[in-house]
């Protein structure tokens, strides 16, 4: 399932616990809050230190397939797809974790639509 199904299944489960956060007569009893709110500032650190490190890997792979005799324009042309990808990836990786940890159910992995 795609992490775009995933992310409103996530905020509809935490909803609720946010709404209990909100009323809750103790301000330090706010771990659902806590969590959201660190989680989604640590993908996006890694997702964007992923980027960055794919897009600095690009040029040495369209070098490396050149000197290969391979098409470096090929390997040119995947560079933005590969550097989205990571991008990405930390946030999929956090999705697939909270619908696991709200919902008690495990996702299935992108990538294996072939498998049954």
């Amino acid at each position: 399932m795609n992490s775009l199904f995933l992310a409103p299944l996530v905020i509809a489960h935490r909803l609720p616990q946010l709404m209990f956060e909100a009323f809750h007569p103790n301000p330090f009893a706010r771990e659902e809050s806590t969590l959201a709110v660190t989680e989604k500032v640590a993908a996006l650190t890694e997702g964007m230190i992923a980027a960055q490190v794919e897009a600095m890997r690009a040029p040495f792979l369209v070098g490396l397939a050149f000197l290969n005799g391979r098409g470096a324009a090929m390997a040119a042309f995947n560079t933005p797809r590969k550097v989205a990808r990571a991008a990405v990836e930390p946030m999929e990786r956090r999705v697939r974790a909270n619908v696991h940890r709200l919902t008690g159910v495990r996702p299935a992995r992108a990538g294996r639509r072939g498998a049954a």
